[in-house]
């Protein structure tokens, strides 16, 4: 049974990552699209890094919880379906926009990323020392 298990993790992993790299692929179309127009390489070069480093982040931490408690791995897993598909969803929500508008959510998308990131994984860790503890 535990097999089965680890195998179901080893894929909901897989698809996680792929999921990611997708996102990322997604973003960088929207966030060139939505600069195409300004004229500054290194603003233009600074939303990019800006706007791919929580899909980055979710990478690092795939590496980094790699050996954690299932419930820390498998509510990264589902941080990273959220973000990585909700992030571009958002975004093209918002390209038909227009002006200084369109600038705003590749702004607070990413912050609202890192939010949910840096909440919600030390929580899960946490509790996952907590109950290990208590067994």
């Amino acid at each position: 049974m535990e097999q089965k298990s680890r195998s179901a993790l080893n894929i909901l992993r897989t698809v996680a990552i792929i999921i990611v790299l997708v996102g990322a692929a997604i973003t960088l179309y929207f966030v060139m699209q939505a600069g195409a127009s300004n004229k500054s390489v290194l603003l233009l070069s600074l939303f990019i890094i800006w706007d791919f480093s929580p899909f980055a982040a979710l990478l690092a931490a795939n590496s980094v919880f790699k050996h954690r408690a299932v419930v820390v791995r498998v509510t990264l897993y589902i941080l990273m379906f959220v973000i990585a598909i909700g992030s571009p969803v958002f975004y093209w929500h918002i390209s038909g926009l227009s002006g200084p508008s369109r600038t705003g959510p590749f702004l607070i998308v990413p912050i609202l990323s890192w939010l949910l990131m840096i909440i919600i994984l030390p929580l899960t860790a946490a509790f996952a020392r907590r109950r290990q503890n208590h067994l």
